[in-house]
C-alpha cells in the first residue's frame, strides 16, 4: 500500500490486518514528510516514483499487487509505467491514472489547480504559515481523525511542488507551454487487472471519464463507487475490505506479469 498527504503510513492499518489476516504479505511505503521528516527540497514525480520501485526490489523481486490512494496513486501509476514488470495488478482509489486539464470541468480544474499552488507554496514558505495552511486545507477537506492536526506539516506537501517541477519539464521537453496530461497510464494496454474506487461526497472528482473507460477496458476492470469522502477506507471501512477482497478473489487467476520493460 502507498499512503497520499496528508496521510501516513497508519491510514493503512485495518486494510493491512484484514489482507494479512487472508494470508497477503504487505509491504507499507512511506512517503517524503509523512511521518514528521524534514523535506529540504522537491523533485520531480518521476524521480519519486523510482525512489519507490528502488525501496520495493529490496524487499519483493516478484511483481506485486498496488494498492495506491491520492498522491500514493500518482506515485503507483508511474511505478506501473516505467517498471511494469513489477506490477502484477492495481487496485487505485479515488486517483485515476488518466488526468488531463482538458478531459475535466473548467470550474473542477481550477479548483484543482488551485489546490496544488496553495499547497505547493506552503511547502516553500514552511513554518508557520505553510503549516498552518496545509492543516487548513486538511480541515476543508473534512480529514477524519486518523491523526491529530498538530502532526500535519509544510514538508508533507511537497509532493504538490514536484507535480510543478514535473510539468515544467514536459514542456521543455515538448517544446511546448501547453501542459500535457499528468498522468496518462492504460492498465489495458499492459493487460494488467484494475480496480478503481472512489467516493461519491467530495467536492469534485480526481479522474476522468476516459480514465474510466482504460479501467473498464482491461481484465478484471472494476469502477467502484462509494457513498462517502475521499478516505474510503477509513470512512466506510467494513464496506471497502469487502469490495477490495472480492475484487483480489476474482482476479487472482488473471494476475500476470506486466508487458516487460522494453
Amino acid at each position: 500500500p502507498v499512503h497520499g498527504c496528508p496521510d501516513t503510513p497508519r491510514l493503512w492499518d485495518g486494510v493491512v490486518q484484514g489482507l494479512v489476516a487472508k494470508g497477503y504479505r504487505c509491504l507499507v511505503a512511506s512517503m517524503p514528510g509523512a511521518q514528521g521528516d524534514r523535506v529540504d527540497s522537491a523533485t520531480t514525480l518521476e524521480d519519486v516514483s523510482d525512489a519507490l520501485w528502488e525501496e520495493l526490489v529490496r524487499y519483493e523481486r516478484k511483481p506485486v499487487t498496488l494498492l495506491i490512494h491520492d498522491w500514493g496513486a500518482v506515485f503507483g501509476f508511474l511505478l506501473a509505467e516505467r517498471y511494469p514488470e513489477s506490477v502484477t495488478r492495481i487496485a487505485a482509489l479515488e486517483v485515476g491514472g488518466h488526468y488531463a486539464l482538458d478531459g475535466v470541468p473548467l470550474q473542477e480544474s481550477l479548483a484543482l489547480l488551485g489546490c496544488h499552488i496553495v499547497l505547493a507554496c506552503a511547502f516553500l514558505v514552511g513554518w508557520p504559515v505553510g503549516t498552518y495552511g496545509v492543516r487548513a486545507l486538511a480541515w476543508l477537506w473534512g480529514y477524519p481523525p486518523a491523526r491529530p492536526y498538530s502532526e500535519l506539516t509544510a514538508d508533507m506537501s511537497c509532493h504538490d511542488l514536484s507535480l510543478f517541477f514535473s510539468e515544467a519539464v514536459r514542456m521543455w521537453k515538448n517544446q511546448s507551454l501547453r501542459p500535457s496530461p499528468s498522468l496518462d497510464y492504460s492498465p489495458a494496454e499492459r493487460q494488467v487487472p484494475c480496480l478503481f474506487v472512489y467516493g461519491t461526497k467530495k467536492p469534485f472528482m480526481y479522474h476522468t471519464d476516459e480514465w474510466v473507460a482504460r479501467v473498464e477496458a482491461s481484465p478484471f476492470g472494476e469502477v467502484q463507487s462509494m457513498d462517502c469522502g475521499h478516505w474510503l477506507m477509513l470512512e466506510q471501512p467494513r464496506e471497502f475490505m469487502a469490495l477490495l477482497q472480492a475484487w483480489l478473489d476474482r482476479s487472482q487467476s488473471r494476475a500476470r506479469r506486466a508487458v516487460p520493460r522494453q
